[in-house]
């Protein structure tokens, strides 16, 4: 029965994609959530999408289909976000709307949740909390240049990510 419903879901999957001209699924939900920029019938003003690891490339690549919103720039971000993630500075990205444009940068806590990691096991360790504290000092520079109207270090206490909004 559930290979029947895997069956199901992907081809549900492929015609929302076909349909959306999509590549996958964090540019089809770029693409719902910014659906006025698409000559969608819907738009989300208050979501966003979440990609961890290797998809964080694919959710990079999404996010330059929204050129600009107001002082948001889509491929500067870009820019700034394929930097950080070469370095090894993202474990998880969120972006999406909050009614604009709104991006969420949460560093690994260890080396093998960077979204840059290869694979090679000798590599993990857990990263010191003077290196986690230079990574967010690094996020916080980097996505500060794009001229966010807000930049803060969300739930510093527990889950800490960066959070940069576009008015």
């Amino acid at each position: 029965m559930i290979e029947i419903q895997d069956l199901a879901n992907q081809e549900i999957e492929k015609k929302l994609l076909e349909t959306t001209n999509s590549k996958n699924a964090y540019e089809f939900s770029v693409k719902l959530i910014y659906g006025d920029f698409f000559d969608l019938p819907i738009r989300i003003t208050n979501a966003t999408v979440m990609a961890f690891g290797k998809d964080v490339v694919k959710l990079i690549d999404a996010i330059e289909l929204i050129e600009s919103y107001n002082q948001f720039k889509g491929k500067e971000l870009v820019k700034v976000l394929r930097e950080l993630h070469n370095k090894g500075l993202i474990m998880e990205l969120r972006f999406g709307r909050e009614d604009s444009p709104v991006v969420y940068v949460k560093p690994p806590y260890w080396t093998h949740q960077a979204s840059n990691y290869q694979g090679n096991p000798e590599d993990t360790r857990k990263i010191t909390e003077k290196e986690r504290e230079e990574m967010f000092k690094e996020i916080l520079t980097k996505l500060n240049e794009l001229n966010p109207d807000e930049i803060y270090i969300q739930d510093p206490g527990t889950f800490p990510k960066v959070r940069a909004w576009w008015d």
